[in-house]
């Protein structure tokens, strides 16, 4: 009677197990795949494109939705559709992923030792890689003043630069904090350019930021550390008010960081 028991209970857990197996490679097998973008999209937008991004993902689509490796999934996506961005997966069961994606926008054109330019997006990530460039208001913003640490990275790599990473990346974030987009910046300017100076109020060096509007009108934002947001505002505030001055003055802005009241916002004439 006792082993009769123990064989009805093993058969009991030998079934569960099976019929949970069953159900695992079956109701719960990878099945529709679909893109969620949070931005616009060019390049993705057509359904043949997403088709061929899915493939290059090499979802393992005989396994069950929750065996899969997400994170080598977006490290695959992203490696082989540079333009890619994924901002996560979604699992919407029992059998279908939601890609949560963005398409990267060109901002940065910069030079490496090489002599090729590197155009990147706002996290530095290498979208294509020229000798030649073209500047218009659609391209990528030329920028100056850094220096790229590894030169020979590939398309698909980020680009390493020797010192004020977090200031170039922190460019684009001031511009949307002040409802900007890419977009905005590359129309608005042609150059960028990163220096590293003694501030005014701190005595001490501090990233200072050149920026040369597509009018000819030069913008000096100083210690970027400090302020920059409220800075970038300034200037997105005063730039307009100003076009006689473009070809002949800059604007210089600072703010004591000791002192927010004491705003320095001047217009200089070039020399």
């Amino acid at each position: 009677m006792k082993y009769k028991r123990l064989i009805i209970v093993l058969g009991s857990i030998f079934a569960f197990v099976v019929l949970c197996t069953i159900l695992s490679f079956t109701l719960f097998k990878t099945g529709n795949i679909s893109f969620d973008f949070h931005n616009n999209t060019v390049i993705f937008a057509e359904e043949q494109k997403q088709e061929e991004v899915i493939k290059s993902a090499e979802i393992n689509t005989c396994m069950p939705i929750f065996t899969l490796n997400k994170k080598a999934i977006i490290e695959k996506l992203e490696s082989k559709n540079p333009y890619l961005k994924v901002i996560n997966i979604e699992t919407v069961f029992p059998n279908k992923l939601v890609l949560h994606c963005a398409e990267r926008e060109e901002l940065f054109c910069i030079k490496g030792r090489d002599e090729l330019y590197y155009i990147c997006d706002d996290e530095l990530k290498i979208l294509s890689i020229t000798r030649n460039i073209v500047t218009s208001q659609e391209s990528a913003v030329i920028l100056d003043g850094v220096s790229v640490l590894n030169t020979g990275a590939s398309v698909g790599d980020y680009l390493e630069l020797y010192e004020n990473v977090s200031v170039v990346k922190g460019i684009s974030n001031a511009f949307a904090h002040n409802n900007k987009s890419i977009a905005d910046i590359k129309a608005m300017f042609k150059n960028i350019e990163v220096v590293n100076e003694r501030n005014f109020y701190t005595t001490k060096m501090a990233p200072t930021i050149l920026l040369t509007t597509y009018d000819g009108f030069k913008i000096n934002i100083r210690n970027v550390n400090s302020y920059f947001k409220t800075k970038v505002n300034l200037m997105l505030n005063i730039v307009p008010q100003k076009p006689e001055y473009y070809g002949t003055h800059e604007l210089i802005i600072d703010i004591n960081p000791n002192n927010i009241d004491e705003i320095y916002c001047i217009l200089e004439k070039k020399n």
